[in-house]
């Protein structure tokens, strides 16, 4: 008969077969509450390993015979087994008989907790460099491909501004986007002290491009020494300038009025092709506002400004 076990009592039981074939001497079924450091152990397949049988040369040293689990000790061979308790669980806490030892060592000890590293953060994004352009050809200076107001009788240019706009997001830009540098052609540059300046000016805008929609957001100076049919890089100074995401940048190159010193600037193009226009201003000639080179007014629908602009972003 089964008996209530009290609720402070594990109990262990222990069955194997007797009949006499070599598998079931290898048949040990443990039902238990183990406590630490039991260890249960079995011949393989066929192999006999030791006997258990009960004979009286069964029992090498170490070895505890096993009855039918719940077997009386007086019981016969062949009696109904009763589960019955072998041995209760009452020993000082960490031993065979004693209740699993208690986990309250100091953390990262044998009976500690276990000390669990967090994994780290996810890494922040890194900003990435990307040149955007709408040249074709972002290379190549051709002689006589570009135009400018220029003083005829002089042959000093005039107030002109040679501007190309750019939507960030067609260039999948759509973080801040940080200028670094500009590049620019330039078909010729001759000044009457060896170099002179000019301006790169960038500005925001909404709607048309037009100075009225044009918000300024920086604007820098550069000497620039004589040059002819060359490209030049114009480096921002750190940590460059800031545009906002989603914005349309213009990116002008501003040349003042070289009468008084003797200057001669015409921007550098090809005629490549290109994915959006060029557009010139020249109050003297009377272009007030930003045009298409292409435009009848100014007739040059081949002058392709060769101009790209560096900068990062976060993609």
């Amino acid at each position: 008969m089964n008996e209530a076990l009290p609720r402070t009592e594990r109990s262990l039981a222990v069955a194997s077969t007797r009949d006499s074939s070599p598998r079931s001497r290898c048949a040990l079924a443990v039902i238990a509450f183990a406590a630490p450091g039991l260890l249960f152990a079995c011949a393989k397949g066929g192999s006999p390993g030791p006997d258990l049988s009960g004979g009286p040369d069964a029992r090498p040293a170490g070895f505890i015979d096993a009855r039918p689990m719940g077997q009386r000790p007086d019981a016969m061979p062949g009696e109904e087994a009763d589960a019955r308790i072998i041995r209760p669980i009452d020993g000082p806490p960490g031993s065979i008989d004693g209740p699993p030892r208690s986990v309250d060592g100091p953390p990262g000890s044998v009976d500690g907790p276990p000390i669990i590293d967090a994994p780290p953060p996810d890494a922040a994004p890194q900003a990435v460099s990307i040149t955007i352009t709408h040249s074709n050809d972002p290379t190549t200076v051709l002689d006589g491909n570009s135009t400018a107001c220029i003083d005829t009788g002089t042959g000093f240019h005039q107030d002109n501004s040679y501007i190309r706009a750019f939507v960030l997001n067609d260039f999948d830009i759509t973080s801040d986007f940080t200028v670094t540098s500009v590049t620019i052609g330039i078909e010729t540059a001759q000044s009457g002290s060896g170099s002179q300046t000019i301006e790169v000016r960038f500005s925001t805008f909404t709607g048309a491009l037009t100075f009225a929609n044009m918000d300024r957001i920086g604007t820098f100076t550069v000497d620039l020494t004589d040059r002819d049919l060359a490209r030049v890089q114009i480096n921002l100074p750190d940590p460059g300038l800031r545009v906002p995401a989603g914005s349309q940048l213009a990116v002008e190159i501003f040349t003042p009025n070289g009468d008084d010193e003797g200057n001669a600037f015409i921007i550098g193009s090809n005629d490549s092709g290109q994915s959006d226009g060029s557009f010139l201003a020249a109050p003297d000639c009377g272009i007030n506002e930003p045009t298409l080179a292409s435009n009848p007014a100014i007739g040059f629908p081949d002058m392709d400004i060769v101009m790209s602009v560096t900068g990062t972003h976060i993609p």
